[in-house]
């Protein structure tokens, strides 16, 4: 089992196999993360995201199916929010994904970091993506980076 799936796995401890673990339960294990349970975050993010675009795209109908794989990406997302120890710009990395769903997580995550040292992968990504609502959330968190209190007027936390 990877790093990563070792920690989720102890963060959803005594949870029956489809309940997500709590914010609580991930924050304990938060600090057993590393750079490279990250990168295997990242990994499971762009799984998770690939399925839902096959799903939205084959069974468009199919709300539940998404709503299952939403709530492991949240997962997932606060899992990494909460792993104050490791290199923000790892996290950073997976703003290059091929998956809108993971980019948009990643984004999310950077936009609660506050941490000036991600801005130039927080600029490039902002060159790059395409996606509107990608483009919003990245704006948020070069907002929050730069600590700059008039960025951070036009967004709430």
């Amino acid at each position: 089992m990877s790093r990563f799936g070792e920690v989720l796995k102890k963060a959803r401890e005594g949870l029956q196999p489809w309940a997500n673990a709590s914010r609580n339960s991930l924050a304990k294990v938060a600090p057993q993360m590393d750079n490279t349970a990250v990168k295997e975050a990242i990994v499971f993010l762009n799984e998770l995201s690939a399925e839902r675009e096959i799903i939205e795209k084959e069974t468009p109908w199919d709300g539940d199916a998404t709503d299952g794989i939403h709530f492991q990406q949240e997962e997932v997302a606060t899992l990494l929010e909460l792993s104050k120890n490791v290199s923000r710009s790892e996290i950073a990395k997976g703003l290059k994904s091929d998956f809108t769903g993971t980019r948009f997580w990643v984004a999310y995550i950077l936009s609660k970091a506050g941490d000036k040292t991600i801005l130039p992968e927080l600029r490039s990504a902002l060159e790059q993506e395409e996606d509107q609502l990608i483009l919003k959330v990245i704006n948020k968190a070069i907002a929050f980076s730069s600590r700059n209190p008039i960025l951070r007027m036009f967004f709430k936390s």
